[in-house]
């Protein structure tokens, strides 16, 4: 069974890529069905997380979600792998994602947004099926909402 833990890796995997400088890298976490929880990694043109229900570029994401338990980026993780070694593996899978640009109002937010989540070793919810269009991101099972992430900056 995959942990809360294991999965804030993930994101922090992302700010991780925002500190090696590719701060155009997104994050959207969502439940999907049967309930699973889901992350999209992508390019700020790859997710539209301003949109009343924020959707994504399946072409251009990089896709996980629960349901496939430790399997990510074309090989898997666990409870040792750093943030640092599942960067790795997103640019290993997705070099596109190596880009240098600069967006210090996402990365700091997704940065106070996984601070956040591990305080309660909880994940965040952009949306699932019951969200309300527009709405803000909560941290699951705890009744916390977080404000939606700012609009890409497209600075390089």
């Amino acid at each position: 069974m995959v942990t809360n833990t294991e999965l804030l890796n993930l994101l922090e995997a992302v700010c991780v890529l925002h500190e090696r400088g590719f701060e155009g890298v997104r994050v959207l976490p969502h439940f999907g069905g049967p309930g699973y929880w889901r992350l999209v990694i992508a390019p700020g043109e790859g997710i539209d997380d301003q949109a009343a229900f924020p959707r994504w570029d399946p072409e251009v994401g990089l896709a996980y979600s629960v349901a496939g338990q430790h399997e990510f980026a074309d090989g898997e993780f666990g409870p040792d792998t750093t943030p640092e070694e599942l960067a790795d593996m997103i640019i290993a899978v997705r070099p596109e994602f190596a880009i240098e640009a600069r967006d210090p109002s996402y990365t700091g937010w997704l940065r106070d947004l996984v601070t956040a989540c591990r305080r309660t070793e909880s994940v965040p919810i952009a949306f699932d099926e019951y969200s309300e269009p527009g709405g803000p991101w909560t941290i699951s099972g705890t009744g916390t909402t977080y404000r939606r992430p700012p609009p890409q900056t497209d600075s390089a």
